[in-house]
């Protein structure tokens, strides 16, 4: 599949990507407009416009590679050939630390030094638990293939075949945080840099793939557990601001820490000269 990838018209799939936006947005709300019941649900209307246009990507390019004969399966199969299963888990508990800093830092600043106009407008919009579990399912298996599809498989390699190495890992990686608005954008570059850097390293785009179904499913069920928790009254939903900081900002930062040594020192994972072998 690797060798598949490498050779793929950059043309050909933006001319792809852009269809898939216009086909599936109208399939999503010819679906929204024929169950506005679901729709109407918290959230779940958000994911189905999000998630027809990447489900497209995905159908396209299996059928793609089945009409030509590319043995995707193999692929899967050689995923921790050059790579450990700890190294997958380190990566994407080590973008997923440095996101709940980064997000607690931009929240303290919101919460002591912004106005309340900025605080109710940056808050969190309610939604419900099926809206979060479809999110789940978007998230972890839907989001992770379309879009390593479409930025290390497609674009990356397309700018790796004009640019410099480094140059052509940054501009995928600032492209895939362009499309995820977020409190922390810089956050969503590094982990898209990561990823990038395992992608090269490996040579195998599941492997990219596992890491980033990985940590959205991680972040996924941190938000489905707290919901539930805060449903059923066991926990607080106005918990002091303080108290959060304090019990996921010390845990992250000591996660941070203990794992960028152990990947930067020990397994010189932004070394790229340096090959990720077991």
């Amino acid at each position: 599949m690797q060798d598949y990838l490498q050779r793929y018209s950059f043309p050909k799939a933006l001319i792809i990507f852009i269809l898939a936006q216009l086909l599936g947005t109208g399939l999503a709300l010819g679906l929204v407009k024929i169950a506005p019941g679901l729709a109407s649900l918290p959230g779940v209307g958000l994911e189905i416009l999000r998630g027809v246009p990447a489900l497209l990507i995905i159908i396209f390019f299996w059928l793609e590679m089945v009409a030509k004969k590319v043995n995707y399966s193999q692929s899967l199969g050689q995923v921790f050939e050059r790579i450990t299963r700890f190294d997958v888990v380190a990566l994407a508990l080590f973008n997923l630390a440095i996101g709940i800093l980064s997000i607690l830092v931009i929240l303290y600043g919101i919460q002591f030094f912004s106005p309340s106009s900025l605080k109710d407008a940056l808050s969190a919009q309610p939604s419900s638990l099926i809206g979060l579990l479809v999110a789940g399912i978007m998230a972890t298996i839907i989001a992770p293939i379309s879009e390593e599809i479409v930025f290390r498989g497609w674009l990356f390699n397309a700018l790796k075949r004009k640019l410099k190495l480094w140059p052509a890992l940054v501009l995928s990686s600032i492209s895939f945080s362009a499309i995820h608005p977020s409190l922390s954008s810089i956050t969503t570059f590094l982990f898209g840099l990561c990823v990038a850097i395992a992608y090269y390293k490996t040579e195998n785009l599941w492997v990219s793939i596992i890491i980033h179904a990985l940590n959205n499913f991680l972040i996924s069920a941190q938000s489905i557990i707290e919901h539930v928790l805060i449903q059923r009254g066991l926990v607080d939903g106005a918990t002091d601001f303080n108290q959060t900081a304090l019990m996921l900002g010390v845990p992250g930062l000591l996660l941070t820490i203990s794992l960028g040594y152990y990947l930067v020192k020990q397994r010189q994972f932004f070394n790229l000269r340096v090959p990720l072998y077991p």
